[in-house]
């Protein structure tokens, strides 16, 4: 399994399963993710696995055939894997020894930027609004669109970007954004090296 054809690419990485209570609105909200940043160096990448609730059974072929058929979804999904134990994904390995964390459930995201590693381990539930935000703080999530989705409120309550940040999306996410990261990290005790080159700046958790 290679990786290298998402090389600079922002990416969300998750287990997915067909007949999981989180499927729908899980799916829906991964294709609403791609949808809006696809075009901007982001792309979810969905692996399937049984191991948890035996709720993926089906086979390579009847997983992408369900998936597009139900949810529409324009994003890469591999072949099935295994994530627990010994015979667990080189993949996920990486994600679970970088981020000390291990996935619980069925859709379980790992939040990973080019610039900086492993940037959040997402619970399942995690509402939709919340990992648009993750996304956009990425430098490599192309200015252009990044302007077009700060620069107007998407969600009720949720505040108009400033000036500033209509202006240059990209300075704002190389500094305040990425600053507030790390206050974050310290906060929570998870700034630190972790691995080659990963930097866990948070963790979400249940």
């Amino acid at each position: 399994m290679s990786l290298e054809r998402y090389r600079g690419k922002a990416a969300l990485v998750v287990n997915v399963a067909s007949y999981c209570q989180h499927t729908e609105k899980n799916y829906n909200m991964l294709q609403e993710l791609q949808r809006e940043f696809g075009p901007y160096h982001f792309t979810v990448l969905a692996f399937p696995c049984n191991q948890f609730g035996k709720l993926e059974p089906g086979l390579n072929d009847e997983i992408i055939y369900f998936a597009k058929s139900n949810y529409g979804v324009t994003f890469p999904i591999f072949s099935k894997i295994k994530i627990l134990g010994s015979e667990g994904s080189p993949v996920f390995k990486f994600l679970i020894d970088a981020s000390k964390m291990e996935p619980r459930w069925n859709f379980w995201k790992y939040l990973i930027s080019p610039e900086e590693g492993i940037a959040a381990e997402l619970y399942m539930k995690r509402e939709i609004q919340d990992q648009f935000s993750d996304v956009r703080k990425f430098p490599s999530v192309k200015c252009r669109g990044a302007q077009r989705l700060v620069g107007r409120p998407r969600y009720p309550g949720q505040r108009p970007a400033s000036a500033e940040q209509r202006g240059d999306a990209s300075i704002v996410y190389h500094g305040a954004a990425r600053g507030a990261l790390h206050n974050r990290a310290k906060e929570r005790g998870a700034g630190e090296k972790a691995g080659k080159g990963v930097e866990i700046l948070f963790l979400v958790r249940m």
